[in-house]
């Protein structure tokens, strides 16, 4: 398929965005500010990707991590105060400097162990199951036969998301179950862009659930006048999709480090400070 543009080649129209009088920069976590590890436990920020984080914060109105991990999780491994957490697509919230989090859906009692019970019985190795608080995931990274796996996987959660009334989300080598309700990245998005009146904003993602703030964004900047673009961060696991629904795109953590950097020291807005 067709790329879209490389957004490192055309620094300018971003220079536009960020020249709006209240900016907000959105990124996923896992793939877009840090690698996809074989084992999600292993997942760690780079020092470099924490700081220019700090450093964006300081000339942006806001930052926000949105992101299929829980919030606690997000908290604790990147670690700053000044960034907002959206976390579980949505579910869960914790703003800047805030004191406590957010949330927009009950804890589904003994699902964790309801899902360990079918990985258990579905007897394939590699399988890692996460407690990410709202939502239980399943992943499949590290399967012997990964298209098996996958189907293995969702028969075995379509029956207990039909029983309990929950909802499953697919992402890259995992299947996700947790609370059915109207809430995804795309909404967090939305709801941040109006809280903080944003007029621009950048979104940065690598994944399917990322298409919803993709099209949140572009919604926003039809309806309201709002500059925007959304970046999707490409590698050899990257859906179609995700590359159709942007308007630029980095390859890998490299370039993705190089335009945050770019924003928090070079560009039109570097020598803002809120």
């Amino acid at each position: 398929m067709i790329l879209p543009p490389r957004a490192l080649d055309d620094l300018d129209s971003f220079c536009e965005i960020l020249r709006a009088d209240r900016v907000g920069v959105f990124s996923d976590f896992d793939g877009t500010l840090t690698p996809l590890f074989d084992d999600h436990r292993d997942t760690v920020l780079s020092p470099a990707i924490r700081d220019t984080l700090s450093e964006l914060s300081r000339k942006v109105e806001l930052v926000a991590v949105v992101s299929g991990r829980d919030v606690r999780y997000l908290r604790e491994t990147i670690g700053l105060k000044s960034v907002t957490y959206v976390g579980n697509h949505g579910l869960e919230e914790w703003k800047a400097r805030g004191e406590q989090p957010e949330y927009r859906a009950q804890v589904p009692v003994g699902l964790v162990e309801e899902v360990e019970s079918g990985v258990g019985h579905i007897g394939i190795s590699g399988l890692l199951v996460e407690n990410k608080g709202l939502r239980v995931a399943v992943h499949y990274r590290n399967a012997p036969d990964l298209a098996a796996a996958r189907s293995a996987v969702l028969q075995m959660l379509e029956p207990l998301a039909t029983s309990r009334g929950l909802g499953i989300k697919e992402g890259k080598m995992v299947w996700e179950i947790g609370p059915r309700v109207e809430v995804n990245k795309g909404t967090a998005v939305r709801r941040l862009a109006r809280e903080y009146e944003l007029t621009g904003a950048i979104v940065l993602g690598d994944d399917v659930t990322d298409c919803d703030a993709f099209d949140a964004l572009h919604g926003l900047v039809r309806e309201r006048g709002r500059k925007g673009a959304a970046v999707a961060v490409m590698d050899e696991e990257t859906p179609e999709s995700v590359l159709r629904e942007a308007d630029y795109y980095l390859s890998g953590l490299e370039e993705v480090e190089q335009f945050l950097r770019w924003m928090a020291y070079a560009s039109s807005r570097a020598e803002r400070k809120l």
